[in-house]
């Protein structure tokens, strides 16, 4: 049973690691002096300095919104901390293209707050909807949701006794969530703002939108306006040297982190926050107004204007296309990333540690990336695959895999291995012992894996654009082909359907059983 859980983990490493083979392929065949050339002449240094300026930048702002958020909602006596607690969650069903399209609609020169103030005299507002500044926020407020969900599990899960000893001692709250609380929280931490890094990393449609050149960019356009594959390729393997490079430092922090006893869950002290209460209401409600307010006021005014279309065949079989790809993306996930998960937990080593470092480079990745890598290989190997909906589930499994491997890992580690032992003791055998004893406690997490496959598949974009068949429409792509188009009014529907069909998944398997708050 060990082997062949370390063979299909191979399997899997290697089939998710392929984007990255054909990525160096592609960038050997330049040779040295082309390389040097594309590098110098394509301005891929000013590239790689803006991409890693708003990686930076975005872990930073998502961090100070989520760790606050995360604190007030599981420690403090805030008020309605589970409606607080999910509204601040929302933010993981909306595209990045939707909530940056929103900014230009709302903030841009000729957006809806322009015009309210226009009477007053304000002629242009500051352009802070488009380049750094633009994609700075439009990711952070939409990306944070990744460490705060974490976050709030982590806090609830922690044992309170040590805090409660440094309480005794004489140490006040801020003292002892940065000198206690804090440092026990660093992997956690770690790992929300490794899927923020790379998220923004491998990000095309916001920097598209708001007019900031990034490295995902660079190889969109070396593909379309030069049809040269190897530059793109290039552009794409510095993008997936930075991921690794992140990967890495990931490891290196989880390498250090402190781990909490949570043998014996004792009630936590709840922290009063006395006059600081309004503050903290302020603060929340800021957060919410500008990630979910201006994304649902601009989808309104498009419908406002517009009104609902006189036919809707299109857009129910852009959804159904999009449930089912996303679907069996989904499934075909949670399947393979079960012996992986099941490798690097139960038998860690130098090699499991690769094997997990090798299936999360696709999250790293552009789609387009994927997508660009998986044409090489249709075309040249499996023509019959080129242009079929199969090659589109398989892009989405490369790229949203980690998702579920994840949640995955973290759900096995959640329960000790000696229950299984004691099964095998009693008689069960490998398949009896992981449909009674495995599966009941690792199945929330493994589903809560598979929604949020189910939910960012939905939302990808690049990927779906290069490797669609001919005809094929799915709400990520009708919303782009109608905004990038300027008919904004024409992209409020599929957007609106976009956020509730992914929605009630991701709310039901992730956001719901993590936001259990006291």
């Amino acid at each position: 049973m060990r082997w062949l859980t370390y063979a299909a983990g191979l399997v899997v490493a290697t089939f998710v690691s392929a984007p990255l083979f054909y990525l160096v392929m592609r960038a050997m065949a330049l040779g040295p002096y082309r390389v040097l050339e594309f590098w110098w002449r394509h301005g891929q240094v000013q590239l790689l300095m803006q991409t890693v300026a708003l990686m930076v930048g975005v872990v930073a702002i998502a961090n100070a919104i989520a760790i606050p958020a995360a604190w007030l909602v599981a420690r403090t006596d805030l008020r309605y901390r589970g409606i607080w607690a999910t509204i601040l969650a929302l933010p993981l069903v909306i595209p990045s293209y939707v909530s940056a399209f929103s900014w230009v609609s709302v903030l841009g020169p000729r957006g809806l707050l322009q015009g309210m103030v226009s009477f007053l005299g304000v002629e242009r507002l500051p352009a802070i909807a488009y380049g750094y500044t633009g994609a700075l926020f439009a990711l952070a407020l939409f990306t944070y949701p990744y460490l705060f969900l974490p976050l709030v599990a982590a806090m609830n899960s922690l044992d309170g006794s040590t805090e409660e000893s440094s309480r005794v001692l004489g140490i006040g709250p801020w003292r002892t969530f940065f000198r206690v609380t804090l440092p026990q929280l660093r992997g956690s931490i770690a790992t929300g703002s490794l899927l923020i890094a790379l998220y923004a990393l491998s990000d095309f449609g916001a920097v598209s939108i708001v007019r900031y050149n990034t490295l995902t960019l660079g190889v969109y356009n070396a593909y379309r306006s030069l049809f040269d594959r190897s530059g793109a390729a290039l552009a794409g393997l510095q993008l997936a040297v930075v991921a690794l490079a992140v990967v890495g430092l990931h490891g290196l922090v989880r390498r250090r982190e402190r781990r909490s006893t949570t043998g014996s869950q004792r009630t936590r002290s709840v922290i009063e926050l006395g006059r600081w209460r309004i503050l903290a209401r302020i603060g929340l409600s800021c957060v919410v107004v500008l990630n979910i307010g201006i994304p649902l006021l601009a989808i309104s005014a498009w419908l406002t204007r517009s009104g609902l279309p006189q036919s809707t065949r299109g857009l129910m079989s852009a959804t159904l296309n999009s449930f089912t790809v996303s679907s069996l993306a989904a499934i075909a996930a949670v399947v393979l990333a079960f012996p992986v998960a099941l490798w690097v937990t139960r038998s860690p080593g130098f090699v499991g540690r690769w094997v997990e470092r090798l299936s999360i480079t696709g999250f790293a990745m552009p789609g387009l990336v994927v997508a660009l890598s998986l044409v090489f290989v249709a075309t040249r190997q499996l023509p019959w695959m080129y242009q079929t909906t199969l090659l589109v589930v398989i892009a989405y499994v490369i790229r949203f895999l980690p998702e579920s491997l994840g949640a995955t890992r973290n759900a096995l580690l959640q329960f000790s291995p000696h229950y299984e032992e004691a099964a095998r003791n009693l008689g069960h055998g490998a398949i009896s012992t992981f449909r009674s004893v495995t599966w009941p406690l690792i199945r929330p997490g493994v589903l809560a894996g598979g929604a949020l496959v189910f939910m960012t598949a939905m939302k990808e974009l690049p990927a779906t654009l290069i490797l669609r068949p001919i005809g094929f429409e799915t709400l990520a792509t009708t919303i782009w082909s109608a905004a990038s188009e300027s008919y904004y009014a024409d992209a409020a529907l599929p957007a609106l359907c976009l956020l509730f069909v992914g929605a009630v998944p991701v709310y039901r398997f992730s956001i719901q059983p993590t936001l259990r708050v006291p």
